[in-house]
């Protein structure tokens, strides 16, 4: 975070390019497995902003977790400054 002064505000950098998360895809996550013994699935909206990867994989994961019958909650945090594709 970039500390702002007088009439110049404050600014965040987010730098998550190309880190492990960013590059993820959905064949790279068991959700079976993850969700096998699961009751809730809780996901922040900084996920799917990351990379369309991020995306696709979360959208598979909801879908099971929906399938299985378990709550999803969702924490639906936005940063207008991660959304770079699409």
């Amino acid at each position: 975070m970039e500390v702002g002064a007088v009439f110049r505000p404050n600014m965040i950098s987010y730098d998550r390019s190309h880190s492990a998360f960013s590059d993820i895809t959905p064949e790279k996550v068991d959700w079976e497995n993850a969700l096998e013994q699961g009751k809730w699935l809780l996901w922040t909206g900084i996920t799917p902003a990351l990379s369309k990867g991020a995306f696709d994989t979360l959208n598979a994961g909801l879908k099971l977790a929906k399938e299985k019958g378990l709550v999803i909650s969702a924490d639906p945090t936005y940063r207008s400054g991660l959304w770079t594709y699409g």
